[in-house]
């Protein structure tokens, strides 16, 4: 329970927080969507615009995104804006066609 108290205190925190830093994006696999807690774990390219490598991480997911429209397995083209407390978190994801 208290998992998901504190990651929805999170996702209201982040609903109207704006941006510290401008958006950075790549694509990347999905490997799990947690709809409920609204977080996405990817694997993802470099993010050039953080100096970020390749690698797998879990997201908080900004509350206007659809998790809905993605599944894992799916490869997506995402960005992550930094918040004012400095955590990054996805604020766009859709599947590549």
């Amino acid at each position: 329970m208290n998992k998901l108290v504190s990651t929805l205190a999170i996702v209201v925190a982040l609903a109207g927080a704006p941006a510290l830093a401008g958006e950075a994006g790549t694509t990347g696999k999905v490997n799990a969507v947690d709809a409920a807690n609204h977080t996405v774990n990817l694997t993802h390219g470099p993010i050039d615009a953080l100096g970020w490598p390749g690698m797998t991480m879990t997201f908080a997911v900004l509350p206007n995104v659809d998790l809905g429209a993605v599944t894992a397995g799916e490869t997506v083209s995402f960005t992550v804006v930094q918040t004012p407390s400095g955590a990054y978190a996805v604020d766009m994801l859709m599947p590549e066609h």
